[in-house]
């Protein structure tokens, strides 16, 4: 390897990459930076309208669940959900699998895993935004919503006050489940037409942005 010859450019040509890649270092980090800015805004305003509204809802009357199954084994993407609340491409060989029994996620609909929230304190709820449909595992529960936008409902259940009252509301059990009846227990505050119009807007912008940059 000591043998491979390279062409050097002159140091002034090398000092402008460099001076080039370190400029859009420091552009990324003041990029993340007003992202940060822009999650701390999306709190700040949820946390004035659940400290203003008078009256927080039961989420479960705003869910519907679907558990669709895959009767018929056919061929769909095949998901995990990932604690952060994307779907993820699970490391598994799907070689001869029999999907009939997994759940459908259709375009639009979400899913959440309610299994690991006493361990870990995280509630995974995903959107799929995408146009496909995806299978995900027998264990996890896949809704769809009525009479509440997708964009408020996606912050709100992200938040980790949402996140600490689903572990304070998991059962008794060994493996410190959250049921799905508790789960449809937990509350959101109920706002105007308008405050939820705000609170999408901002979510959507924070998620474009952070898909950017990455």
């Amino acid at each position: 390897m000591c043998d491979v010859e390279i062409n050097l450019s002159p140091l002034s040509i090398q000092q402008k990459y460099v001076n080039i890649y370190n400029a859009m270092l420091e552009n990324q980090r003041g990029y993340e930076q007003r992202l940060d800015d822009l999650k701390l805004t999306i709190d700040g305003y949820l946390d004035v309208l659940k400290n203003s509204t008078k009256e927080n809802i039961n989420i479960g009357g705003y869910i519907i669940k679907t558990d669709m199954r895959n009767r018929y084994n056919k061929s769909l993407p095949f998901k995990g959900l990932s604690m952060e609340n994307y779907f993820i491409d699970p490391i598994v060989n799907e070689t001869g699998l029999d999907f009939s029994s997994y759940k459908s996620v259709f375009p639009g609909e979400f899913a959440c895993s309610l299994t690991k929230i006493g361990r870990d304190c995280r509630s995974t709820v995903v959107h799929n935004t995408s146009a496909e449909t995806y299978l995900i595992s027998p264990a996890y529960y896949p809704f769809k919503l009525e009479k509440i936008d997708a964009s408020y409902f996606m912050e709100y259940v992200s938040r980790k006050e949402f996140e600490r009252r689903a572990w304070f509301s998991c059962d008794t059990t060994t493996r410190r489940n959250l049921t799905w009846e508790e789960f449809c227990q937990l509350k959101i505050p109920k706002i105007t037409k308008n405050e939820r119009s705000i609170v999408s807007n901002l979510y959507n912008t924070y998620i474009m942005r952070n898909n950017i940059n990455e």
